[in-house]
């Protein structure tokens, strides 16, 4: 191999490495900031009363402006078929809250992860091929 040769194998192999890094997200292009403040809209059913939930997110909200909170409290009696009614016309909330015994009475439909231990990416990869998406 000749210099010229090598000098080209070299540059090719560095844009490799540059556009691996900037695909993987290492390399950021995007000249905005992030702002590191959380926004949109977020949805929450539950059995608690309303007004106890809201006192918990109030300084949440109050401190993330763009973010909207809402919680919905459903009847206990009737929360598991709404759940499930909402899911199957894919018009369900963002989040749920459910009770242990409910969880115990459903703990076969339930995918378990510990988040702290996983990264972000690896949980949504894995969690699309759980579904049957990947």
């Amino acid at each position: 191999m000749n210099n010229f040769q090598t000098i080209l194998i070299g540059i090719f192999l560095a844009l490799f490495v540059f556009a691996v890094l900037i695909f993987s997200g290492v390399i950021n292009l995007d000249n905005k900031k992030e702002s590191g403040t959380l926004k949109g809209n977020v949805v929450i059913w539950g059995t608690l009363s309303s007004i106890d939930f809201y006192k918990v997110f109030e300084t949440l909200t109050e401190t993330n402006p763009d973010l909207s909170v809402s919680y919905i409290k459903k009847d206990a009696t009737s929360y598991q078929q709404s759940l499930i009614e909402s899911f199957a016309t894919d018009n369900g909330p963002d989040l749920f809250l459910i009770t242990p015994d409910m969880i115990a009475k459903n703990k076969d439909f339930i995918i378990k992860y510990l988040l702290l231990l996983i990264q972000k990416r690896f949980f949504v990869i894995h969690l699309l091929k759980e579904l049957k998406f990947l």
